[in-house]
Order: C-alpha cells, then structure tokens, then sequence
C-alpha cells in the first residue's frame, strides 16, 4: 500500500505500518503515448472557469507541494506523456513497508527514497544515477540499523530526509555525503517543509518540532493531543514568511498556527464535522498539507471539511462539506480537490462556491481491480489538470470546464503522484521505479 492508498489505511501512532502485497514486474518494450479521446462528452452541466493563471516552467519541486506555502499553481510541460527514461531506485512496497515519500527536484537532479531508506539522485534528463546513499548503512556516515523512508526536501544544495524511525538527515545534493542526523522520539510519516533557517519535522504522535538546517539542533517543539489510530502518512506543515507564522495539521483534525520564532500557538481551529455518517471512516485526520496564501488558509480533513480561514484570526470564510486525505491544488482563483469518494472538485477560493464537479468513478475500470482505486493529488499543466489513479490509469482533465478530455495508462502502480520540473512529468511506482515523461 502507498500514498495513494491512504485514504482508507490506518495504523497505530507506534511503528506499525500499514502495507499490502504487490507482486509487479517491470513493464517491457516502449511505453508509448496514446490518448483516448472524451472532448465530445459533456462531464457536467454546471459553471465554467473563465479565467485561469498563465502556464510557467518551474525549475525545481523543492519539497511537498512546491514550496514552503504549498501553492503549485500551473505548470508547463509536455503534453503527450512520452517516457523519456525510467529506472529502478531500490526497495518498493511489502508487506511490512510503505513508500510515502515522493520525489523532489533541484538544479536538474530528481531525488528519491526507496521503502528501506535508501536515497539516490539522478540526472532530469537522462536518468544518469549520480549517487546513492543508504541511511542505514554505517560507512558512509549513519548508524541507523532500520530507517523506513517517509519524506523528502532540498535546499540550497542540502538534501534532507525523515524516516519511520524518527530519523532526520541531511547530506550534501551534490555528492551525497552526510552532514548530519537527529533522532526523534517518535516515528515520522510526513516529509519535512524548509523555511529560511529550518526545517519543520511532524512526528506521528502530533509534535511539531523547528530544527535548525545548518546543525539538525531542536529550535522548539510544539504538540497536541495524539491519536491512537490515524492515516498513514500526514500533512507537512505550511510556512508563511510575511507574518512568520507556521500552520500545521494534525491527525486529531486541528489546524494549529504558530509563531515560527519561538513556536508560540497563535490560534486553533477544528475540522472535525458533526455528520459523521457521512464521512468515509471517523477518523479526523488532516493528511492535505494546507495552503497559505495572501492572509488566507485553506485546509481540508478527512472528516468532510473543507475551510478557508483567516490567517491572522482563525475566523472561518467559508466551509464545505468536501472530506480528502490528498492535497488541494491552488491555481489562480480556484482550488481543486479530489474527494475521497474520487469526485473531483473546483472550488472558489473567494467564496467556497462549486464551480463544476466530476465523478472520477464513471472513467475507472473497476473489474480489472483487486480493490478500490484511488487517487492522487491533482496537478495542473497548461491548464489542463492531471489527474494520476493508483492502477496506472492518467486522466486529463479541463480545468476550465470539468471534461475529461484523454486519458493514458501509465501500466504501474503509481505512488505519492506526479511532480514538475523543467517540463518533465516524474512519477514513481509502488515496485520504486522512477519514471521521467514528457
């Protein structure tokens, strides 16, 4: 079981790792692109979006969700999904591990982390392996003797890394040589978020720690009430520089904002919803990072809450009942959303009114699934979103007007969705393949 999986998968705030048996073998021969065609079919009756926000080339995907305040907006790159290159980076899901961590991007490497806490770096553009650098092996530096990947960052030529254990690293982009390592209490399920002098680290039992980049020292530490039983993986904290403030997540469904110098709590709000019965389990975890951006927070729980909150006060703006364990995408004046019955949603951030809604259910296959199907955080590339599923399957969708207008199959078992960078579309699969499209 991987990110895509989450949202039905729950495990103990202890070590236990939630997973299921794969047995996948690569794909053989040329994966090539072609498009089934849907720009006929009318996906809904509702409203359209008028105006959306230029396309750019990004040159990096530094951390979850981009950058520190988790706003993506939409991107550049090949239209076709061609594979450029793939390889294979190490161990991929079993029955005891899960690959929670995605990859990040910097100055034309893409970085990865396999299940058992290996991490490698490869050229963008070629697939050229540049290093490789075990976290559990002794002579390059560390001593951990089990370290299960969960997150990963990259910053000004530093790479960093959380593990099950509670381990975070750092180690040199370039060469892969360690630098340093601290040891939490409690294991980490979340990939780390980098201001401009930390890093924020959120553990399983609801601790929110600030380290320092330069020494892995503690700044603060920060916690709320734990869980016994929460969704695997966790929302990485947003930072928001301006008013230097944290805001963070937790798996009891309670936004916290802090002051980012000491750690101070600010204010807190609850997204857990009183119906329910509505929701898919009645855990009320908060697994999408939230969004910041001008004054305002947008967050969403697992419990059927969808809010955006005023930054400076905590006070609510407006409210849905939309439940999601995977990240919003913020793209000009729309949020998009996949729910966790896979309805696929645009939203106004300006009001929380639904501009057009799709029911992703009608465009799987569910015969040829073991299980139900699930999907990943939405991307948008020139305007169009980019919808990834965890059987391979890639819709492409208009932003503007809620169609379905191709699809591809991928033929893996995608993990932690795709990413961008430098009009190249990277995906990794649950067997730790790596694959560089365009």
């Amino acid at each position: 079981m991987h990110q895509l999986y989450k949202g039905l998968c729950v495990c103990c705030f202890i070590l236990s790792l939630a997973s299921c048996t794969q047995d996948k073998k690569l794909p053989v021969g040329e994966r090539l692109s072609i498009l089934d065609d849907f720009s006929n079919e009318l996906t809904t009756e509702n409203s359209q979006i008028n105006i959306l926000p230029s396309s750019y080339v990004n040159t990096s995907w530094a951390q979850n969700g981009l950058n520190s305040q988790h706003i993506v907006g939409n991107l550049k790159a090949g239209s076709t999904l061609k594979e450029i290159w793939s390889k294979n980076f190490g161990k991929g899901v079993n029955k005891r591990d899960i690959l929670l961590s995605a990859p990040v991007a910097q100055n034309n490497r893409v970085f990865v982390m396999d299940a058992k806490g290996v991490v490698s770096a490869y050229s963008i553009f070629d697939g050229t392996e540049l290093w490789k650098n075990s976290l559990t092996t002794k002579n390059i530096g560390f001593k951990d003797t089990k370290s299960r990947a969960s997150g990963l960052a990259v910053d000004n030529m530093m790479l960093y890394a959380t593990t099950g254990f509670g381990g975070v690293y750092a180690m040199d982009a370039i060469s892969g040589t360690p630098k340093w390592r601290k040891v939490l209490e409690s294991p980490i399920r979340t990939a780390p978020t980098i201001t401009s002098n930390m890093i924020l680290v959120q553990t399983v039992d609801n601790k929110l720690y600030a380290l320092n980049k330069i020494s892995g020292e503690e700044l603060w530490r920060f916690g709320v009430a734990h869980e016994d039983t929460v969704i695997a993986g966790g929302a990485s904290p947003a930072y928001e520089a301006e008013d230097n403030v944290v805001v963070a997540g937790f798996s009891n469904g309670e936004i916290v904002v802090l002051n980012s110098l000491i750690g101070t709590p600010l204010w807190s709000h609850m997204l857990v919803s009183n119906k329910q019965v509505s929701s898919t389990t009645e855990i009320n975890s908060i697994t999408s990072y939230p969004i910041v951006e001008n004054g305002t927070i947008y967050a969403i729980s697992n419990s059927n809450v969808m809010v955006a909150l005023d930054l400076r006060t905590g006070d609510v703006l407006w409210q849905n009942e939309i439940g999601s364990t995977q990240n919003m995408l913020l793209a000009g004046e729309y949020l998009f959303v996949i729910s966790n019955k896979n309805v696929l949603y645009a939203v106004d951030k300006n009001d929380g009114s639904i501009i057009w809604s799709l029911n992703m259910k009608d465009y799987l296959d569910y015969e040829d699934q073991d299980g139900e199907t699930y999907a990943a955080n939405p991307i948008m590339i020139d305007g169009n979103i980019l919808l990834a599923f965890s059987n391979g399957k890639v819709f492409k969708i208009s932003a503007s007007k809620g169609k379905v207008i191709a699809k591809t199959n991928l033929k893996m078992d995608i993990s932690n969705g795709l990413i961008v960078v430098n009009k190249h579309v990277v995906a990794i699969s649950d067997d730790a393949d790596i694959y560089t499209l365009e």
